[in-house]
């Protein structure tokens, strides 16, 4: 749980806990959605044209047009990515499955078997984009290919807008630190719900700030795990505005955020274009975009898709923020000329292009000004340090009205959405070669005095109320891990904390690799090696130091004496100086648990000095926030590789506890998991890994059960 401070004076007393959607539950709501009203074999007639060629397209013919760099037709580009669809989506898959086995004849095409050339087209469209070498044409086919994956078609309402960002921007470049905005399309989605514009709104995890746009809505209290149309609708009837993670809507998601995926894919373009509504709602929308991707490029993309009736658009604006050092003789209908300067996702201080669509006809670019909505943004103020800490509090600043400037700039943002909402419709929203400025003004000043009046705080605030009260309880909701338990052990690395950059493990394995060569006198590759084999096969490298039998593996090498202190003196060299933030959730729930009578425990392999400073990098006390502390120190070597079992088995005698009133929570199923089921204990198995042989509870990530303390 994230819990921003409480604002003084602010219209909402305290912005409520987050809660954060594990892929786990989001799958679990997506199927469960999916059960009750998505239909492959209708979206597959739906598509039955385009996708009568699959039989004569096998994945190499996609496959050579991309290598050749030859661009796609719609109906190509859609094909390529029905792969992707195939690939994640099993109601698809089933449906396709005879055109895909006659499209690639010898083979009896199994999904798995879709989830290479899948990642190549993703990967390889993505580098077209980076070379500036997409066309609306493949953008629009890649589109509406990926709205088959969408269970989630909602159409409560005729029309609605969606506001939505791509994400990736540069940001504010200060003293060599990047700094971000608030995230202003998800704040304009409160704001603008709450002046009776219907909202649905989806996005995704934060990639590459610090918040994205489901941590922000969480943040703010509101619940997204409405598991059935009904909740979904009685949500928007109430509150003009329903938000769904993107893992919820679709299945692709899964796959271009997979830990696997190990190049940027086209999914940072497609997703953000594709909203949880049927085809036949009126989309109106504002998107904005990365520094990539220039703006007309999706405009022109929305109304191929108009026209070719895979989507009722209305009015869409796409927003690139410009930096301060563009001159004034830059040509904005010019890629080339334009793109050094593209900086935000969202309105920028300084200068805006925004590339139009009215009523599903593109009809150009336009640069705005903040005095063109009659106000002045001082840049420096809305600059937020890139932490999840700073840029909650400044939601929460903006949202309340309790900070000028970002207010101010939210308004400005949230203009742009009633913008293309309310006015484009109107005949004189374009004058010439610019948007009409006094309906820019009015528009912000109508969202501002919603956001300094109070109104977007309370609509807030009974969003809130309405999306908690309408979640539908599962059958085992109401049952937490740690009932029936007196004692809880933790792993420490990867499981209670988790540093900035996920790399930084990557220096305890240099570590190991390391005192290997050392241990060993053989090079760091033959060192690597075999510290590999020992990781592959035993649940870690470590073990290489203290085997006894390293000849049996190796006929090369002879038994040594264990030797502690080479790995412990090689480990403790790691720095994890700023490489945690707070993790003060965390400690409030190890709080609450031994408040409750159980007792908690920290058992880490790693070295005690390093484990300890890593603790306190991360805003947790070895000495005082655990009842029992265990770490590898130097005479003893790793307690869990070493002695398995029975260091589980120690730790329930300290308590006096039988091993089945004990809980074991960690990453590693070698040994924080398989010991302890052996011992009859209670496991949880944190991780997005599965493994075959574990039946027990499994989750992605420590926060999806701490919230059930």
């Amino acid at each position: 749980m994230i819990r921003p401070e409480t604002f003084t004076g602010s219209k909402i007393d305290k912005i409520t806990a987050i809660e954060l959607v594990s892929r786990a539950r989001s799958q679990e709501v997506r199927e469960a959605l999916a059960r009750e009203n998505y239909n492959p074999e209708q979206i597959v007639a739906e598509n039955k044209e385009i996708l009568n060629r699959l039989s004569e397209t096998p994945f190499r013919v996609i496959g050579q047009k991309l290598s050749k760099g030859e661009h796609f037709t719609f109906e190509e580009a859609f094909l390529g990515m029905t792969y992707v669809v195939s690939a994640t989506n099993r109601g698809i898959f089933e449906q396709l499955q005879p055109q895909l086995t006659r499209a690639h004849s010898l083979i009896k095409v199994n999904q798995e078997e879709l989830r290479p050339p899948a990642q190549a087209f993703l990967t390889s469209m993505a580098q077209r984009e980076a070379h500036d070498s997409l066309t609306a044409e493949e953008v629009a086919g890649m589109v509406a290919a990926g709205m088959m994956d969408i269970n989630l078609r909602l159409g409560f309402n005729p029309y609605v807008l969606e506001t939505a960002g791509m994400g990736g921007d540069k940001g504010f470049a200060v003293n060599g630190e990047k700094k971000k905005v608030i995230n202003a399309s998800t704040l304009s989605a409160i704001v603008l719900s709450s002046m009776d514009v219907p909202v649905v709104k989806h996005g995704s995890y934060a990639n590459t700030s610090a918040v994205g746009s489901t941590e922000a809505i969480e943040a703010l209290g509101v619940n997204i795990y409405q598991s059935s149309f009904e909740e979904i609708e009685k949500l928007f009837k109430e509150t003009n505005f329903y938000f769904s993670d993107a893992h919820i809507a679709k299945t692709i998601h899964d796959l271009s955020h997979s830990p696997f995926m190990r190049h940027e894919t086209i999914n940072h373009i497609i997703g953000p274009m594709t909203p949880p509504i049927d085809r036949k709602t009126r989309l109106n929308k504002v998107i904005g975009v990365n520094e990539g991707v220039y703006p007309s490029l999706i405009a022109k993309a929305y109304e191929i898709l108009h026209q070719k009736g895979h989507q009722e658009v209305g009015n869409v604006v796409v927003v690139s923020g410009l930096s301060n050092d563009m001159s004034e003789d830059i040509d904005i209908n010019k890629r080339d000329q334009i793109k050094p300067y593209m900086m935000l996702d969202e309105v920028s201080p300084y200068k805006t292009l925004l590339s139009i669509v009215q009523n599903g006809k593109y009809v150009g670019n336009f640069l705005v000004k903040p005095e063109d909505f009659g106000v002045s943004i001082d840049a420096e103020k809305i600059q937020v340090v890139n932490t999840q800490q700073e840029l909650l509090m400044a939601n929460g600043q903006a949202l309340n009205g309790l900070s000028e400037a970002n207010s101010n700039y939210l308004a400005m943002n949230a203009a742009v959405g009633l913008f293309a909402a309310e006015y484009l419709d109107r005949e004189d929203a374009i004058l010439g070669n610019s948007l009409n400025g006094k309906y820019l003004r009015e528009c912000f000043t109508r969202c501002r005095e919603a956001i300094v009046s109070g109104q977007a705080a309370a609509h807030l605030e009974k969003t809130v109320a309405v999306s908690n009260r309408t979640e539908r309880k599962t059958e085992n909701a109401e049952k937490s891990i740690f009932d029936d338990v007196d004692v809880v052990i933790f792993d420490i690395d990867k499981t209670l904390v988790k540093p900035r950059d996920e790399g930084f493990y990557a220096q305890y394995v240099q570590a190991v690799n390391r005192a290997v060569a050392s241990y060993l006198d053989v090079s760091l590759e033959r060192a690597t090696e075999i510290a590999n084999f020992y990781r592959q096969h035993f649940g870690g490298g470590e073990r290489a130091l203290f085997d006894g039998n390293l000849s049996t593996y190796f006929p090369e090498l002879t038994g040594q004496e264990p030797n502690y202190s080479i790995l412990y003196e090689e480990m403790c060299k790691i720095d994890p100086t700023n490489q945690f933030d707070s993790h003060s959730e965390v400690r409030e729930s190890i709080q609450r648990l031994r408040s409750t009578g159980k007792k908690v425990v920290a058992l880490t392999d790693s070295p005690e000095d390093l484990s300890k400073r890593v603790l306190k990098e991360a805003g947790l006390d070895p000495d005082t926030d655990f009842d029992l502390y265990l770490a590898y120190r130097p005479n003893q070597g790793p307690h869990k590789l070493m002695r398995s079992k029975e260091v589980f088995r120690e730790v329930a005698e300290y308590f006096g506890i039988a091993p089945e009133k004990v809980l074991s929570i960690g990453d590693s199923y070698a040994t924080d998991i398989q010991p302890a089921e052996a011992l009859g204990m209670k496991t949880c198995f944190v991780s997005e890994k599965k493994v075959d042989e574990y039946n027990g509870l499994q989750v992605s990530g420590i926060r999806d059960i701490l919230k059930d303390i």
